[in-house]
């Protein structure tokens, strides 16, 4: 636990300083990585506001909480505090992380500054027993901290661990060749890297389905072609850290050519959304999604892959999915009016009620399980179904309740019946700040941070301390989710405070806790 706390601590100190100097260390990045993430550091602090009185006090903090714990080590983090140079490492060039295909390695990649004082380092921790002896082979000086082997030369040092288990100094030999590799051989000699660097992101990642287990991957891949490889299906995302939001960006990298026309298939079967269901649900509304389709192309596009069939062919519920799909021509919606109950309802309009005849046929069936699931008329084409136990639907244990039907050409489908015929008495979604986007994108969601900490404010006992996993989220807003006719997923998290950088705030609340 000590060694963690140590690492940890000395991670988020370097990751706030910086120095200066380029070389060609991104040659030593594996080629058959299936995750590269590049960490631009610099812009990070600066937008930070690390240059300043506050950002000193962050790096000063930090410094107490490591020596509080690491009692003879006071010197060595006073001096890297001091002049991050004397880590021997780079901060100011961009660090790189990676992963390996299926995760069978993971490691992180900085610029070696000053191997000299790198070695000091290390020979300093070595004497707090936090790593072993340095040894030098293979052209390169290696030691082992814990699970991690980190290894180095004049030119680049990384920190490499088996996600899977496995000894350290097993990929000595493994990080040794990709010190040594030549600019043509590594992953920075890619079309991919060069996207990367193209993008000047605050963060750029690279990932492709190889990252994924086999497992994962083949019921994705059913019915496609069998030569396919999973590392030519990939997307390149970045992240910008900006006044009062976070900005996002998705595209793909694909150059399989089988994927790439299945995606243009699926691409065809959905139409620009118009915002059909933005009136039926007030502004503070949590969660709020909607797409357009063509139901009957869609449903075909699904039964082309095995997996998907199956699970129609073979459903617990005998029911016409062919007919549902086919009727539905139009805006789907998806709203969550109460994340913390669950409730929801969902939309889509719908050419005909013809398919409603499926759940009728159920009713016989129905009627033989002597009440443990009952179908029940609630007017014109509406329905409630009743489970006793929701688990013989994997679904979670205990009696559930669901209504759905057809109403005003829509099909509607919900866990509360209340909000079947709610009425917008004020602002609707459609007067959001974000609501005059909708129109056009071929896929739309929005997420109210706002609305959900209302929520959990009203549910909590006064005395009662807000949840670890919702701590921070009162500073947030809105967060958006669209893809537009470029077919790039653009992500946009905003935040209360619209004034100070998203970075800078966030270390705000790093100061709040180690306060």
């Amino acid at each position: 636990m000590r060694r963690i706390a140590y690492s940890i601590g000395m991670a988020a100190l370097l990751l706030l300083s910086a120095c200066a100097g380029k070389t060609d260390y991104e040659k030593s990045l594996p080629e058959d990585a299936a995750v590269v993430a590049a960490f631009d550091l610099q812009s990070m602090a600066v937008k930070g506001g690390l240059d300043g009185d506050e950002g000193q006090a962050t790096v000063s903090r930090l410094c107490g909480l490591l020596k509080s714990g690491m009692s003879g080590s006071e010197s060595v983090i006073d001096r890297i505090a001091a002049d991050s140079e004397e880590s021997g490492l780079s901060f100011r060039d961009k660090v790189y992380l990676f992963v390996g295909a299926r995760s069978a390695y993971a490691g992180l990649l900085m610029r070696t500054s000053d191997e000299g004082r790198l070695t000091d380092l290390l020979e300093a921790l070595r004497e707090q027993h936090l790593c072993g002896e340095l040894h030098d082979d293979g052209g390169c000086t290696w030691t082992v901290m814990g699970r991690v082997l980190a290894a180095y030369n004049e030119e680049a040092c990384m920190l490499v661990v088996r996600p899977k288990g496995g000894d350290a100094e097993e990929m000595q030999h493994m990080a040794a060749r990709w010190l040594r590799q030549d600019k043509e051989s590594g992953f920075a000699a890619t079309d991919d890297f060069r996207s990367m660097q193209e993008a000047q992101g605050d963060i750029t990642v690279l990932a492709s389905m190889a990252l994924l287990p086999e497992r994962s991957i083949y019921p994705l891949t059913m019915g496609l072609s069998a030569e396919m490889e999973a590392a030519d299906v990939k997307a390149l995302a970045t992240l910008d850290f900006e006044k009062g939001k976070l900005l996002c960006e998705i595209r793909s990298l694909t150059t399989d050519k089988v994927m790439t026309e299945k995606t243009a298939e699926y691409w065809k079967a959905m139409l620009p959304v118009k915002g059909h269901f933005l009136d039926d649900f007030p502004a503070n509304t949590f969660g709020w999604s909607t797409v357009s389709v063509e139901g009957a192309e869609l449903y075909r596009l699904l039964n082309e892959n095995p997996t998907v069939r199956r699970c129609f062919e073979h459903s617990v519920m005998p029911i016409d999915f062919q007919a549902i799909f086919s009727a539905v021509k139009g805006e789907v919606a998806f709203t969550v009016t109460d994340p913390l109950n669950g409730y929801f309802i969902a939309h889509a309009e719908v050419t005909n009620t013809a398919f409603l005849q499926t759940f009728e046929d159920l009713k016989p069936l129905l009627a033989m399980t002597g009440g443990q699931m009952r179908l029940t008329d609630c007017g014109t084409n509406a329905y409630e179904f009743y489970m006793m136990d929701a688990s013989a639907l994997d679904l979670r244990p205990g009696p559930a309740r669901v209504w759905f039907g057809v109403k005003d050409g829509r099909l509607y489908f919900t866990n509360r019946k209340e909000l079947i015929d709610r009425k917008v008495l004020g602002l609707s979604l459609r007067n959001t700040e974000w609501g005059a986007s909708v129109e056009g994108k071929r896929l739309y969601a929005a997420f109210n941070f706002t609305s959900l900490m209302e929520a959990v404010s009203s549910t909590l006992n006064r005395r009662m301390k807000t949840p670890a996993l919702l701590i921070g989220m009162d500073k947030l807003d809105i967060l958006t989710v669209a893809i537009g006719e470029d077919e790039r997923m653009h992500i946009e998290l905003t935040c209360k405070d619209r004034d100070k950088n998203v970075m800078e705030q966030l270390l705000a609340l790093v100061n709040l806790a180690t306060e």
